[in-house]
């Protein structure tokens, strides 16, 4: 048997759909699991380019990476407001707030990456940004 994992991405369940989201709004295939990784975490995303999700989220103990692979986006960030090109990566400690959504009438794929990974870590506020 192998020592790793190879997976595509495509491959790895829309946990979005689960959230009652279609493809063509967000795609979020979280790979920890997928991958077989207990250090740290690994997820795909996509924010479609007409759609605009209310919520924010934050963490309690994980630090989190945000590299953006194609496609522009806004990141809110606690009260600020920052943008992303393809090619930028944000690092956000796990007590900030923070959402994002795709710009310039495009899709934003992101890969988002967390250590240490701890079950249930995270806080949600589905309304912290209002469209």
């Amino acid at each position: 048997m192998a020592d790793w994992t190879l997976k595509s991405w495509q491959d790895i369940p829309n946990g979005a759909a689960g959230w009652g989201l279609s493809d063509d709004q967000m795609e979020m295939r979280i790979g920890r699991e997928a991958l077989g990784l207990t250090q740290h975490g690994v997820s795909y995303a996509k924010f479609g380019k007409d759609f605009v999700p209310t919520w924010g989220h934050r963490q309690k103990q994980q630090e989190e990476t945000y590299t953006l692979v194609s496609g522009r986006c806004i990141a809110r960030l606690g009260d600020e407001t920052v943008e992303l090109k393809a090619g930028d990566v944000l690092a956000v400690p796990p007590h900030v707030w923070r959402a994002f959504r795709a710009t310039g009438g495009e899709d934003a794929v992101m890969i988002i990456t967390g250590a240490p990974a701890v079950e249930n870590d995270g806080d949600i506020d589905m309304e912290w940004w209002p469209a």
